[in-house]
């Protein structure tokens, strides 16, 4: 998520999640001067990091619904019932937005790979 403050003639931003973590612990920017090998591998590495991040809510989601089956917390509350369906609904939704992302940048990666080999065939 990407929170926007403008102030005087500059615009900062500040983002929070586990991306954002992840990103500045591997260093924000690559110098102009780097190899574009690097720059390559740095850029996969980012999209291979979103993707397990994908991956590993929709596992979370998965779960959740699990135990809530599992354990039939609805009988248990009926005073949430309502809740926890509409929390079944919701899990059962981002699950398949995750996936659907996370399968679409890891056919990204396997084209840019191809093209890089390709591109690297091509050049020697």
């Amino acid at each position: 998520m990407i929170i926007m403050m403008k102030t005087q003639n500059q615009n900062n931003y500040n983002l929070n999640g586990i991306l954002p973590f992840i990103i500045s612990i591997l260093g924000k920017d690559i110098p102009n001067e780097a190899d574009p090998f690097i720059t390559f591998c740095f850029n996969i590495s980012i999209l291979a990091i979103i993707v397990l991040i994908c991956f590993t809510n929709s596992i979370g989601y998965f779960i959740s619904i699990c135990i809530i089956k599992k354990y039939s917390l609805e009988s248990k509350y009926p005073k949430l019932k309502k809740l926890i369906k509409y929390y079944e609904k919701t899990s059962t939704f981002f699950i398949l937005v995750e996936l659907i992302i996370g399968y679409v940048i890891l056919i990204v990666i396997i084209i840019f790979i191809f093209y890089r080999i390709i591109y690297n065939i091509i050049l020697c």
